[in-house]
């Protein structure tokens, strides 16, 4: 996957250069605040990694890769964009953490195989099967599991924090963005 097919906040600054792209997003109004509100947010840790890379407290070896190799602003997204997309939350102590394997399981909304409890006390992390799975299944789980929002927008939400978060949703809906963003630029 490219720079492009993967950062999705890269729609806002995209938008006003692309017409398709920005019909898209003109429909589908609580997809695009989402991707604002992201976009803003990840230029603000972007900046504030720069200042902290930049402080005297840093190694100096660090100051000196950094200044010889300038992280852009693209690649901090992208990196942003592959790390928030598979860590997972511990509470005790809290913090973010990558899981490998755990991290390439798929999504099912529904019939899931397995549900997981990264939450635990402690840094468990406990991967349960929901069902007997015979050898070969592909083993599944709800990303978001009991905690999906509810109310009159509940799908609606439940699809924006899908394509925000992991760049996919399993209805199709916003179909029409993705088509655009993944259109050759014009």
């Amino acid at each position: 996957l490219t720079l492009r097919e993967t950062t999705v906040t890269r729609f806002v600054s995209r938008k006003a250069r692309e017409p398709a792209l920005a019909d898209a997003l003109k429909d589908e109004p609580f997809l695009l605040r989402a991707l604002e509100s992201q976009d803003e947010k990840l230029s603000k840790e972007f900046e504030a990694a720069r200042k902290r890379v930049l402080e005297d407290g840093t190694p100096a070896a660090i100051r000196e890769l950094f200044a010889a190799n300038p992280l852009t602003h693209d690649e901090f997204l992208w990196g942003s964009c592959m790390v928030v997309s598979r860590a997972f939350e511990m509470s005790d102590p809290h913090m973010m953490c990558m899981l490998p394997f755990a991290d390439s399981m798929n999504h099912a909304s529904r019939d899931a195989t397995v549900q997981w409890r990264p939450k635990l006390p402690r840094g468990f992390f406990i991967v349960s099967l929901l069902t007997d799975v015979a050898p070969g299944t592909e083993l599944t789980a709800n990303y978001h599991g009991e905690g999906s929002p509810s109310g009159a927008h509940a799908p609606k939400l439940e699809q924006v924090k899908q394509y925000v978060m992991y760049g996919f949703v399993e209805s199709g809906a916003f179909e029409a963005v993705r088509k655009a963003a993944l259109a050759p630029a014009q």
